[in-house]
């Protein structure tokens, strides 16, 4: 996580409210190492924008052309250009990811930019 903010040089990290020992410990690493985007770590409720639904919103961003990803975040292309999900004996996809791929990046980006998202759509509507 901390390679990840000096990269990029993240300002805020949102995890999830089930750990707060976890937002704890990346606000005190944070402040120790002089890292603002682990410092201004915050808890996202789990519960306000569920998978599917945080799944729709990014669909939905694609296929109006209103999604754009820089293309220095390699890590993250990568993984959406190798994501896929899981299959049966019969070929038929299934409602998960497959096993033994990297996709956090991808449900990271999936939960910030929903939650993001839904708070804008929520301040202007």
């Amino acid at each position: 996580m901390a390679d990840f903010c000096r990269k990029y040089n993240v300002f805020r990290s949102y995890l999830p409210d089930d750990r707060p020992a976890s937002i704890k410990a990346a606000r005190e690493y944070g402040r120790k190492h002089s890292l603002r985007g682990m410092e201004k770590a915050v808890a996202v409720d789990r519960r306000a924008v569920g998978v599917v639904e945080g799944c729709q919103i990014i669909n939905s961003l694609f296929y109006q052309d209103n999604l754009y990803i820089n293309s220095n975040q390699k890590p993250l292309i990568n993984q959406f250009q190798s994501y896929h999900r899981k299959q049966d004996k019969d070929g038929t996809i299934l409602n998960q990811p497959a096993e033994g791929q990297e996709d956090h990046l991808i449900d990271s980006f999936r939960y910030a930019c929903s939650s993001l998202y839904t708070a804008l759509q929520k301040k202007y509507l």
